[in-house]
């Protein structure tokens, strides 16, 4: 599973930031994960996400950053994805597929 964030401050990208989160797999296994810069102010992470089930992905602010926004619910850093085998054909393959975005930083 690919996840992403986006950052930026009075529309400028901030770069060179050190993200990190936690992905919470069914059965309780907890994942650290890292993200990478991709673009200008854009950071994503490849997530195992091969077993069906419910996961929760969690991004950690970075110091002296705050979360001004989720795609999902509050704005509590977290985004909840429900992968099921008929709907999501991919985990059967391996095949990657885009998890909603984290949380908009500033």
């Amino acid at each position: 599973m690919l996840s992403w964030l986006e950052a930026a401050s009075d529309r400028q990208f901030l770069d060179y930031l050190d993200v990190e989160g936690t992905v919470y797999a069914p059965g309780g296994e907890t994942l650290p994960v890292r993200l990478r810069q991709t673009a200008p102010g854009r950071y994503e992470t490849t997530i195992d996400a091969s077993a069906p089930g419910n996961y929760v992905v969690v991004e950690t602010d970075p110091d002296g950053y705050t979360s001004s926004g989720d795609v999902q619910g509050n704005n509590d850093n977290q985004i909840a994805v429900t992968l099921i085998p008929e709907l999501h054909p991919s985990l059967s393959s391996g095949n990657l597929f885009p998890c909603p975005a984290l949380p908009r930083l500033t």
